[in-house]
């Protein structure tokens, strides 16, 4: 029940239904065939690292359909709803009422918008892939002297489209010359940070690579058979 509206929200516990951002929790995943946005409320998908924001400042004009947008104070996002284009939104608006697209300016508090891009600040588990451990920075290439995109703060699906060898990352004992390519973002990570085979399986090489990453530890192992993000595996992340 909301507290704020005991009356209206009295029957929501006997209820299947969406709340504002479960609902375009759902669209999203529809979409895309994962979880992109993850179990977060309105105010923590504002917050996410995703890589486009426009504030209510910028007006509709900025705005693009699938936009994310919000609705409180920057400080206390309260709804969220999916952008359709033509100042229209898709909202589950409150307790007691049916998703519907209303216009955006039905809503006097509009704060800002984001544009979900793939996995983004998501952190979804039905992802093609995913990162481990905390504090993992994509870059705008294949390189950690490259500048940082983003970073994801713990494991944050994702999705490679293509893998290649470029330049290679140490870090507590591993070291792996392979970079995975988030064309959502439109940046690299270095394999090391993604749960899997070094090569990661089913993921095509980039350009001309060959394949078959040479990942090592201070042990001898066999090229390509590395398997990171296993379960029982410490990990520190390289927060280069």
């Amino acid at each position: 029940m909301d507290s704020s509206d005991p009356e209206r929200s009295r029957n929501d516990p006997d209820r299947e239904g969406f709340d504002c951002s479960g609902f375009v929790r759902y669209a999203f995943y529809k979409a895309t065939g994962y979880d992109v946005l993850g179990d977060r409320t309105a105010e923590q998908m504002y917050n996410a690292s995703w890589p486009v924001r426009m504030t209510a400042g910028q007006g509709e004009g900025a705005l693009r359909p699938g936009d994310l947008v919000f609705f409180g104070t920057a400080g206390d996002i309260h709804h969220t709803a999916i952008y359709l284009g033509n100042g229209q939104i898709a909202e589950a608006p409150q307790s007691d009422e049916k998703i519907r697209v209303a216009p955006l300016r039905s809503h006097d508090d509009y704060t800002g918008a984001v544009r979900i891009s793939g996995a983004g600040g998501g952190g979804g588990g039905d992802a093609p892939q995913s990162t481990w451990g905390t504090n993992v920075r994509t870059h705008t290439e294949p390189s950690i002297g490259s500048a940082v995109h983003s970073t994801f703060p713990g494991p944050t699906g994702i999705r490679a489209d293509c893998q290649r060898r470029a330049e290679r990352v140490t870090s507590e004992g591993y070291s792996s010359d392979v970079w995975s390519h988030l064309p959502d973002r439109d940046a690299w990570v270095s394999n090391i940070y993604l749960r899997g085979s070094a090569w990661l399986e089913g993921v095509p090489e980039c350009d001309t690579d060959p394949g078959g990453a040479t990942a090592t530890t201070s042990t001898s192992v066999t090229p390509g058979a590395m398997t990171y993000g296993s379960t029982g595996t410490p990990h520190r992340v390289n927060r280069t």
